[in-house]
């Protein structure tokens, strides 16, 4: 407690710090296109800054968004933020390039109560020691491309469109929703959650989110105490290994259909409670602690399930579901013969196979290790597929009844995609085909005729109901629950449809250097196909062109998709045009609609200046070249021969040219060959070889 209060109070005196310190506060002053001058530093004032889209606060400053903003591009430059708190909605569009910058350290973003700032597909640059800190009710969206530091989530939404969202550091979850608009495992390695918090969200309550995107975390520590999981989405939310000490443990609610799923083997020690919703196991001994079942299912895998050594004892609060999964393996509790389960409430054990008395041959639960593990009134409270339950001596739970009739066999459909409906046949039985209540994929029950017919022998699924259950690619467990009838399940595997579209993965990043000869693109571009549906298929080759800009593509311009995934690597590019800075943009091309990059900078080409000759120190010379505008304004310094040459001793105001004047300076008026380096802002240096001859003898 004393750790969480610490730390809330350095996060506390962090905002304060950044909104009253002294810094300057810069206020967006209109609605509308941020593609004039739009910035003032008095709140409510009209706008007279120099800023549009561009803002370089070079002696750092607070952007504040109190109208509505669209961000059109080309690109968006944030030099030297501190703080940035947005009032009203702010939207990056898809060409509106992508914002970036040198970062000072963390940087709080607030986001007031039902505002968004969506960035859209936009990256964020920025290295190991800049991060973002998320405070207020409000939504922040963005893709982050570059930012190597770490994310502190407050409260609020943030909904993540790449594994890069939440940078590479540590995640530190406070509270607040974490949901997503793709499926990807985070990079940050390291997440500390100190406080209950929301994964997921649906698309209704939170409209720049994907309800049933998928988020994998990679290893957590919960500190000391219990944490409140919320499931918000229809996704599955996957943790790695989950440490903790002392009372830490963890409590999912679900107030989704989605799925929290421990993939490791967890370590904390203050137990497991599910109060709803799905906790399905991905990985073996994934259960730590005393479990409490107060509602909700608890699956032992999606389709094969994993076994979990005994770690604590079984309470039963509120009526719960344990599902066992496909294969051998077996769910071990403790004896809870001392604990005490609320009267009235049912435990059914559902999937268990085997003879009524007889060891399971299938997924298997055991609390204890005799007959002993479980009272008479316990037992009493559990059923196994719907039937009373016994303990047998090695205190394996199972059923006592075989009466109920069995249902047919189930024969999954080969070769099955979503761009088509797929049949599993049986053979008929007509009685049972009428008592038919309930069939289920993943524990989602699907809708009569919208997502499943069902005539004689055979059940055809259909995937154009745009049930996510059967959208989605990969293995699943179908089951069919029927009125008298134990259950019968099959493995169904629906495999991704014909491409439909192209998405940019990653966009194409400015060259590190000049590129007057090819230089490769900083970030190479990555991209996806994806089916009708969004899921990744196909080995279709991508060609990538120039779209827009004067310079040339060069590397490997055409890669063929490995299982949907498009990687470029080694693209360079050539600036031609030595006038200016060149927006440039990429276009790939396939058997699907062609898709644009966003706008990225290849840096200019700086003049190349000309030795003349013959130069005396009797009068003033030139040192010509092609005239650039930008970098002959750009010249701060020339130094000769190691040493800086008096400003007055150069003129660098007419085009094409800088004259030198030796009367002016000492180091002019000596003869020899001198080494002029001309220094012009941040472009690469352009070193002279010049000599120098003697003048008239006076």
């Amino acid at each position: 407690m004393k750790k969480n209060l610490l730390f809330l109070v350095l996060t506390i005196c962090l905002f304060l710090t950044n909104q009253l310190g002294a810094q300057t506060n810069y206020y967006y002053g209109t609605g509308g296109a941020m593609n004039s001058n739009v910035w003032s530093t008095t709140d409510g004032g009209s706008p007279a800054g120099v800023y549009n889209q561009f803002v370089n606060l070079t002696t750092g400053g607070i952007l504040n968004f109190k109208n509505p903003a669209t961000v059109v591009g080309p690109t968006s430059s944030w030099f030297g933020a501190t703080a940035i708190n947005v009032y009203a909605n702010v939207k990056f569009t898809s060409n509106s390039g992508f914002i970036f910058g040198t970062f000072s350290g963390v940087i709080p973003i607030y986001v007031a109560p039902g505002v968004t700032f969506d960035g859209g597909f936009q990256i964020v640059t920025g290295n190991a020691t800049h991060g973002w800190i998320k405070n207020g009710a409000g939504t922040l969206a963005f893709l982050n491309g570059g930012n190597l530091g770490g994310f502190t989530l407050n409260e609020g939404t943030v909904v993540c469109s790449s594994n890069n969202s939440l940078g590479a550091g540590a995640l530190i979850i406070n509270g607040g929703i974490l949901a997503a608009s793709y499926n990807f495992p985070l990079k940050n390695t390291n997440t500390t959650i100190n406080g209950d918090f929301q994964v997921g969200a649906l698309t209704a309550n939170c409209p720049v989110a994907i309800s049933n995107s998928n988020i994998t975390f990679l290893t957590s520590n919960i500190g000391s105490a219990m944490r409140k999981i919320t499931i918000g989405g229809s996704g599955t939310y996957a943790f790695g290994a989950i440490t903790g000490t002392g009372a830490a443990g963890i409590e999912v609610l679900g107030t989704s259909t989605g799925i929290i799923q421990f993939n490791a083997a967890n370590s904390y020690t203050g137990g497991t409670k599910l109060t709803t919703g799905i906790l399905q196991l991905g990985g073996a001994n994934a259960l730590s602690g005393n479990v409490i079942l107060n509602g909700g299912t608890l699956k032992t895998g999606n389709t094969t399930g994993f076994s979990n050594a005994a770690s604590g004892t079984l309470q039963l609060t509120d009526n719960s579901t344990i599902s066992l999964g496909s294969g051998v393996h077996s769910l071990n509790f403790s004896a809870s013969n001392a604990v005490v389960w609320t009267a009235g409430k049912k435990l059914n054990i559902k999937g268990w196979l085997g003879t009524a008395g007889l060891t399971g041959t299938g997924g298997q639960v055991f609390i204890g290790t005799d007959a002993t593990g479980v009272t008479t009134d316990q037992l009493a409270q559990i059923t196994v597929n719907g039937s009373p339950a016994a303990i047998l001596a090695t205190g394996e739970i199972v059923s006592s009844v075989n009466g109920l009739p069995a249902a047919p066999t189930l024969i999954p459909p080969t070769g099955a995609t979503v761009d088509a409906t797929a049949d599993v046949t049986f053979v008929d039985d007509p009685a049972w085909r009428a008592a038919i209540t309930a069939v289920k994929i993943v524990g989602v029950v699907l809708t009569p005729s919208i997502d499943y017919d069902i005539t004689a022998g055979i059940l055809t699924l259909k995937p154009s109901g745009l049930n996510p259950a059967l959208t989605l690619t990969g293995g699943r467990l179908l089951v069919i629950e029927s009125t008298g009838y134990n259950n019968t399940a099959i493995s169904v595997t629906i495999g991704a449809g014909v491409a439909t579209q192209m998405v940019i993965r990653n966009q194409p990043n400015t060259p590190a250097t000049s590129s007057s000869t090819a230089v490769a693109l900083a970030t190479q571009p990555t991209l996806v196909f994806l089916d009708q549906y969004g899921n990744k298929t196909g080995t279709n080759s991508v060609t990538a062109t120039v779209a827009s800009g004067s310079w040339t593509l060069g590397g490997t311009t055409s890669v063929a998709a490995v299982a949907g995934s498009v990687t470029f690597a080694g693209l360079t590019a050539t600036n031609t045009n030595p006038a200016d800075l060149t927006p440039a943009t990429i276009i790939f091309s396939s058997t699907v609609p062609a898709v644009t990059s966003n706008p990225f900078i290849l840096p200019i080409i700086t003049a190349a200046p000309i030795t003349p000759t013959p130069v005396t120190v009797d009068a003033p010379f030139d040192v010509t070249f092609t005239e650039n505008a930008t970098w002959r304004n750009a010249i701060s310094s020339v130094i000769l021969s190691g040493v800086a040459l008096e400003p007055a001793a150069y003129n660098k105001t007419v085009a094409g040219k800088i004259t030198f004047t030796p009367s002016a300076s000492v180091l002019l008026q000596t003869t020899g060959t001198k080494q002029i380096i001309i220094i012009s802002g941040s472009n690469p240096n352009q070193v002279v070889s010049q000599a120098i001859a003697n003048g008239a003898a006076s």
